[in-house]
């Protein structure tokens, strides 16, 4: 009878301590009430993205683009008025 109470009252003890109280005992301080930190923004990897070009590729794609005749200027460039 006596271990049975025992066990009754220990485990009783146990299951009715939460999780938090435990590590806040553990740790030696409480939780704080209200969490200031947001979660962080989605991360894009795999390829989610398009490459970037470098100067020289965007130089070289200007340069192989066709020049029109501009309407203000009446030159051959490649802007338009």
């Amino acid at each position: 009878k006596l271990l049975k109470q025992f066990r009754e009252t220990v485990v009783g003890a146990v299951k009715k301590k939460s999780k938090n109280k435990e590590i806040e005992d553990l740790l030696g301080c409480k939780a704080p009430q209200e969490i200031d930190i947001l979660p962080p923004h989605k991360a894009k990897n795999k390829g989610s993205g398009k490459r970037q070009m470098s100067s020289k590729e965007k130089a070289v794609r200007k340069t192989e683009k066709r020049k029109r005749r501009c309407g203000n200027c009446k030159r051959w460039v490649n802007h338009n008025s």
